[in-house]
């Protein structure tokens, strides 16, 4: 990401639930004016608590086929994608692992 912009090589993540907290990562193949191609990466899980949780961040092994989503601005001059219909907004990852939890 440069100035807020999603590029191609970029790390996306996208966080989503309520009760439960779960993070998919995406890797951007190609980037177009007012679009991204991407696809899924697999997670690597570590750190389990219990109900507390674990963290998580991305492996470099791609799951499924690349797929296209419009670039739409989040805010303060920051880009996303929306990777999923019923949210899961996805913006460049930190390169920080990700605390989820699941509380069933």
């Amino acid at each position: 990401m440069k100035d807020g912009r999603i590029e191609a090589g970029d790390i996306l993540c996208a966080s989503f639930g309520y009760e439960a907290l779960f993070s998919e990562f995406y890797k951007v193949v190609r980037r177009t004016p007012k679009m991204v191609e991407i696809v899924r990466l697999k997670n690597r899980n570590f750190d389990h608590n219990g109900m507390m949780g674990w963290m998580t961040e991305p492996v470099d092994e791609e799951i499924g086929d690349t797929f296209r989503r419009k670039v739409l601005d989040w805010y303060e001059d920051e880009e996303c994608v929306r990777v999923r219909d019923y949210g899961g907004v996805a913006r460049v990852w930190s390169g920080k692992p990700i605390h989820n939890y699941n509380w069933h």
